[in-house]
């Protein structure tokens, strides 16, 4: 079963996505973003991380989760944007 660990600033938010891929056969974790993300993510060792960055300024925590998937053998990451903040991005 593929593992997926999920990071959002309001960890309620991706309950329902995490519903929704645990029925399609996804195993899934959701953690809040903090500074502790990259520690989270060695030792949970997942196939893919989903970040929730809904229009949250960059951070530390941000900025260590970057170095780490740097690393060789570091899961992909993908970002979740909400439909409402690409439209806000396609006006800029």
């Amino acid at each position: 079963m593929p593992q997926l660990l999920m990071i959002a600033h309001e960890t309620g938010e991706l309950v329902e996505l995490a519903s929704a891929l645990a029925r399609g056969g996804f195993a899934c974790k959701i953690i809040p973003h903090n500074n502790g993300m990259a520690k989270e993510i060695t030792a949970r060792r997942p196939d893919l991380v989903l970040v929730e960055l809904n229009g949250h300024a960059i951070s530390a925590g941000m900025q260590e989760l970057s170095r780490c998937s740097e690393q060789e053998g570091s899961p992909p990451v993908m970002a979740l944007v909400s439909g409402n903040r690409l439209a806000s991005i396609e006006d800029d």
